[in-house]
């Protein structure tokens, strides 16, 4: 849940070290002496809820879940897919209707491709990637694909 909100509302202030950013974070949005990052307890939590709520619908267990050479879903938790979902589909939350079944179902043949284009696959394996330019075009190419279905 942290790793969600530090990226999604502090972004522009991660360089590398995801603990660091976090702690930071975290204590920033927690001392109101200091605070100059604004957090809305009852605003953020909706968002948090749709967020999952809309990527338990469509992926279930799999939408953290890399793919193998051969496109098939291999279940175990992947960071840099939790970043890209959760994030990239920001824009889109209040267009996109968990209880609509047409709507998760079109959103679900969208994610899929995505976890399975060669181009996804390279913004999310290997190592340096854990800086801000691949962190951005993850979030971003999810962004664009969800962007086109919605």
């Amino acid at each position: 849940m942290l790793r969600f909100f530090a990226f999604k509302n502090n972004r522009q202030n991660y360089v590398h070290d995801v603990g660091d950013f976090m702690t930071e974070y975290m204590e920033t949005v927690s001392d109101p002496a200091k605070m100059n990052i604004t957090f809305d307890y009852p605003a953020e939590r909706l968002i948090f809820e749709r967020t999952f709520k809309i990527l338990n619908r469509t992926l279930g267990a799999s939408a953290f879940a890399g793919t193998n050479t051969q496109g098939t879903l291999v279940t175990r938790f992947l960071s840099y897919h939790y970043e890209a979902f959760t994030l990239g589909l920001q824009p889109y939350l209040n267009k996109i209707d968990p209880y609509d079944d047409t709507a998760i179902t079109k959103l679900k043949e969208v994610l899929l491709s995505i976890k399975k284009d060669p181009t996804f696959r390279k913004y999310t394996t290997g190592g340096g990637k854990n800086y801000p330019k691949p962190l951005q075009q993850r979030i971003e190419f999810v962004e664009k694909k969800v962007g086109k279905a919605f």
